[in-house]
């Protein structure tokens, strides 16, 4: 039986975390902590939008797919600040910044790649 190439999980993955950015919800569907004063004080552009100011978090997100794996990544140096949060005293001086997580795989995610496997096994057994 052929094998389901790994980027077709990866792209489903890729585009669902983008629309987090949208919706501002992590995986599980959980809103993020909202913004501080001192933040939209600071922010130039897209003062109401979390995680968002000129769009690079967003728009580098990447796809790592092989044989047996698939991952959806961010190359930008802070992203593990915004995904796992970050106290003050470590590299932030200024205070802390609460976890407000964009990867994962959220329950659609995992529903829509059931839905690609089963597709796949039906038209390989036809």
């Amino acid at each position: 039986m052929p094998t389901i190439p790994a980027f077709f999980f990866g792209e489903q993955l890729l585009n669902s975390t983008r629309q987090r950015f949208s919706d501002q919800v992590s995986p599980e569907g959980e809103a993020w902590s909202p913004l501080s004063q001192v933040t939209k004080a600071r922010k130039k552009k897209n003062k109401d939008k979390i995680l968002t100011e000129e769009g690079r978090l967003r728009r580098l997100l990447s796809v790592r797919a092989g044989k047996d794996y698939v991952e959806v990544g961010a190359t930008r140096i802070y992203a593990g600040t915004h995904q796992f949060g970050a106290r003050r005293g470590a590299p932030i001086p200024w205070g802390d910044i609460p976890a407000r997580p964009f990867l994962g795989v959220s329950d659609a995610d995992k529903k829509t790649i059931l839905e690609i496997i089963q597709k796949h096994l039906k038209k390989s057994i036809q």
